[in-house]
């Protein structure tokens, strides 16, 4: 768990960081070791797909569909746009993991951080003239 260098100084095998070059108890080394390990990231709770999905709204499409889920800020619209290429595609309010919400706050934090040039909301009521004029490959 720890190794000693020339010095008699006590280092952290996980991440060499140094620890101590006092006479710890094993308790104590082992405290200061936790101390100098990264800390863990939180586990992230993967939602199922009708937690994610949530409601389903129907009688909206296009423009009206992000309308719709900018309001309720919850649930989902089926075939809410439709490309012949691929078909119908549903538009999902979602999480900070994905879906309308997602890309609502990855926008907001490129504008804020200087890398992005238009905000999360304006670029969500657009989605309908993004997805006519993106090319699918």
């Amino acid at each position: 768990m720890a190794k000693k260098d020339a010095q008699g100084n006590i280092h952290s095998e996980q991440n060499g960081k140094f620890v101590s070059n006092d006479n710890l108890s094993a308790s104590e080394l082992k405290e200061r070791l936790q101390q100098t390990l990264p800390e863990k990231k939180p586990e992230i709770k993967h939602k199922t797909r009708e937690e994610f999905f949530g409601e389903e709204f129907a009688g909206v499409k296009g423009s009206d569909a992000i309308e719709k889920l900018l309001k309720e800020k919850r649930g989902h619209v089926k075939n809410a746009f439709t490309r012949p290429e691929i078909g119908g595609i549903d538009l999902v309010w979602g999480d900070e993991n994905g879906g309308l919400l997602h890309t609502i706050m990855r926008r907001d934090k490129m504008l804020r951080n200087g890398t992005g040039n238009i905000s999360g909301l304006d670029m969500a009521k657009k989605y309908r003239i993004l997805l006519k004029k993106v090319t699918l490959i």
